[in-house]
């Protein structure tokens, strides 16, 4: 509460008196009061933008009022006119907007946070996939093309939300899938429509209804899928993300494996040869054989073979 706004502090007694102008103290008290309010309004409006949850929250409520149509207001909820409101206090602080103590710092980083993920998405990761992205990968699957896999960022566990038709549940699933395609990484997250229930079903191998999420491996393979039936906002922090913890399909980090394989050296060439036991005798060509004759190309050598042969 400002000094100024106490019940100690009444003015009655002094109307017609200029408080800020033949008063110092007072006029730099309510001075200081309304330089904090407007840093700690500036600094709330930052913050309310990046807070997630109020986010889902709005876009729960907008999704479930979209449909309906909106009523007028039979009551006004103030009697302030609007073309009485002055603006000239914010004119008069707007200089104190322009603080990048606090503010400056979290735009910042919101901006460093934005260019990351959109590195991140050039590269193919953090991003949930859809119908089309899934028939292909289905397609490479099916071909073990794992060159193909790879070059498309699939060669990872697998996640695959078959999302319900209800616009309300599909906007919290998708909001919760890519959430967790931007968290771990290594992770490949597929949010699929009823479109695509027939090549679900091929790949998990058994029959697949209605909402359901899939846990597949690096190669395709199914492991384990849970009902979405009746998925909650909380239902993805609280019982899902342990879930795919426990199928062992989340990874925070992505490793590329290699791609090309280096050709063999005239080193390595020599080296995967010479395997067996070594005679010890100079000059022999079949040393490294387990059973042979000493074979070279002095005479000597000639003549203890000889010799050893009669």
């Amino acid at each position: 509460m400002s000094c100024c706004e106490g019940g100690h502090h009444s003015h009655s007694h002094v109307e017609g008196y200029d408080i800020e102008g033949d008063d110092p103290t007072l006029s730099a008290c309510c001075l200081k009061d309304k330089k904090e309010q407007a840093h700690v309004a500036r600094v709330m409006s930052v913050l309310r933008r990046e807070d997630v949850t109020a986010k889902r929250l709005e876009q729960r409520h907008m999704t479930h009022n979209s449909g309906f149509p909106q009523a007028p207001a039979a009551v006004a909820m103030t009697s302030v006119d609007p073309d009485e409101i002055s603006d000239d206090d914010d004119d008069e602080y707007a200089y104190l907007m322009d603080d990048e103590s606090i503010v400056g710092g979290l735009e910042h980083q919101r901006r460093a946070a934005l260019q990351a993920r959109a590195a991140l998405r050039a590269q193919g990761l953090g991003i949930l996939w859809g119908d089309a992205e899934f028939q292909v990968y289905r397609r490479h699957v099916s071909s073990l093309d794992t060159q193909a896999l790879i070059a498309a960022k699939h060669n990872r566990p697998t996640v695959v939300a078959r999302v319900p038709a209800d616009e309300a549940a599909n906007t919290l699933i998708s909001v919760a899938l890519v959430a967790g395609a931007e968290r771990y990484l290594g992770t490949c997250f597929f949010g699929i429509s009823a479109a695509c229930d027939e090549l679900l079903a091929a790949t998990c191998r058994r029959s697949v209804a209605g909402p359901v999420l899939v846990a597949l491996s690096s190669h395709g393979e199914y492991i384990a899928h849970k009902s979405l039936a009746s998925f909650r906002e909380e239902d993805w922090d609280a019982t899902l993300l342990p879930w795919l913890a426990k199928c062992n399909v989340l990874r925070e980090e992505f490793s590329q494996p290699a791609t090309t394989a280096t050709a063999p050296s005239a080193e390595d060439d020599e080296e995967a040869e010479r395997t067996g036991y070594d005679c010890g005798h100079d000059g022999c060509r079949l040393k490294y054989g387990y059973y042979h004759e000493h074979v070279g190309a002095s005479l000597e050598t000639k003549r203890d073979i000889a010799a050893w042969r009669q």
